[in-house]
């Protein structure tokens, strides 16, 4: 309602407006896709040097480095971003699983963590595991179909770790969409 000052106008632009850097960036994605993915990195970082205003160009390299398992440079471009671009739902996502990345380090493989709860159903440990092991490759309704059967056989598990879990899980896969919703409702029929 009424007008706006001109850097704020300015600002609403910028985020629209295609940039040098926005050709260096289309570039580096071309690179990655043709599977050159160092060069793609290094033109990236060189672009958001050039142009560290530029709030696609560090979304794009995150994208990057996550998908090559650089997760520890992933986790420094993150913390270089400013503070309103780090609340996005799309860093959200990343930090959500880049979090369960580090939690799966170190833990039986899924065959291992099967065999267990085969021995043992009520192993919480060998369930959370599987759920984290499971959300790390992909698997995503079987991981939250464990946490919630965590959530339903040791409420108490880690302070509730199971519940916590699934939250992050709904935010890594960004708060939206069918399977959010689905077990969305389903933990909450099991809390209430």
């Amino acid at each position: 309602m009424g007008a706006l000052p001109e850097a704020e106008i300015r600002a609403f632009l910028d985020k629209h407006l295609e940039r040098e850097s926005d050709a260096l960036a289309m570039q580096a994605m071309a690179m990655y896709q043709a599977g050159q993915a160092e060069q793609a990195i290094a033109t990236l970082n060189q672009a958001w040097q050039a142009d560290p205003q530029n709030p696609r160009l560090p979304m794009q390299l995150l994208e990057i480095l996550v998908a090559q398992g650089q997760l520890d440079d992933a986790r420094k471009v993150i913390d270089a971003l400013p503070a309103e671009q780090r609340e996005t739902d799309t860093v959200q996502a990343l930090q959500a699983r880049l979090t369960f990345v580090d939690l799966a380090e170190g833990a039986p493989d899924i065959a291992s963590l099967q065999t267990t709860l085969e021995q043992n159903p009520d192993d919480s440990e060998a369930r959370y595991q599987l759920a984290i092991q499971l959300l790390v490759n992909g698997q995503l309704e079987p991981a939250l179909d464990a946490l919630l059967e965590l959530m339903q056989r040791d409420r108490t598990y880690k302070d509730d770790a199971a519940r916590k879990t699934l939250i992050q899980a709904f935010e890594m896969l960004g708060n939206q969409g069918e399977v959010v919703s689905h077990y969305r409702a389903k933990m909450a029929s099991l809390l209430y």
